[in-house]
């Protein structure tokens, strides 16, 4: 297995476990939770640590590991009853690299650009009382800083960030078309591998599949703006995201 799967998986496991336990302990106050979270932080430290050693792994088990931290992320997104479309944000809007918001209340309010959304766990991010929210690393922070150097302009740049990402450092797909319209961004994989998330899920109702992670963090950096996958679909081994911009799906 190579170094940058290594990392991602770690990454994957490290967010979950943060976040199941930081709201373990701040909202649920659950020694079981927060237990789990303690564990999926040391598993991801270590999958990271090994991710700069080389260590050997087969793919399978980074498959394994990468799916346990997802339906970790999951199991904490139907214990809250989270129903709002995750909020893809540009790094220059949190300082510290590009997350997902994910708001408490459905619809959420779109973050405006000119604020900055601080890197904690429940975050504010508009006027309303009820603008409040998690703030997550999603596998597209961690697959963007994969990137030699930064996600390039719309579209052509963003294709070619992202075909770079998919098809070359994580080999997890064999070919990346897009297609952009006025309103939307069409991201189809063809030979997509090792890649699954049910159409009935949480997960795939707020945040999307890891490669509809990538997809958004990559197309939010590019754009510097928000955005939410709208939609995601799969036949045979071609999955399509559909991405927009937050203020036009929210």
């Amino acid at each position: 297995m190579t170094r940058p799967r290594f990392r991602l998986a770690g990454l994957v496991l490290l967010v979950a476990g943060l976040s199941m336990l930081g709201v373990s302990l701040a909202w649920l106050a659950s020694d079981q939770g927060a237990i789990t979270g303690i564990a999926l932080v040391v598993l991801g430290l270590v999958l990271i640590s090994l991710s700069r050693a080389g260590s050997g792994m087969s793919d399978a088990m980074a498959a394994l590991l990468t799916q346990s931290g997802y339906e970790n992320i999951e199991r904490l997104v139907e214990e809250l009853g989270l129903s709002a479309k995750a909020v893809y944000l540009p790094s220059a809007m949190t300082r510290r690299g590009p997350r997902a918001l994910l708001p408490l209340a459905a619809p959420g309010t779109v973050p405006s650009m000119d604020m900055t959304i601080y890197d904690r766990l429940i975050v504010e991010y508009g006027p309303g009382s009820s603008d409040i929210g998690l703030l997550i690393t999603t596998p597209g922070a961690g697959a963007i800083d994969l990137l030699s150097s930064e996600v390039g302009d719309f579209p052509e740049g963003f294709e070619s960030s992202l075909r770079t990402l998919v098809t070359g450092t994580l080999e997890v797909a064999h070919g990346v078309e897009v297609h952009a319209t006025h309103d939307a961004t069409t991201v189809q994989y063809q030979g997509v591998r090792g890649d699954s998330i049910s159409s009935d899920s949480s997960m795939h109702r707020t945040i999307g599949s890891p490669l509809a992670a990538i997809a958004a963090t990559l197309l939010s950096e590019s754009l510097g703006q928000p955005v939410v996958v709208a939609s995601e679909s799969q036949s045979g081994s071609s999955r399509v995201v559909e991405l927009k911009t937050a203020g036009e799906q929210m």
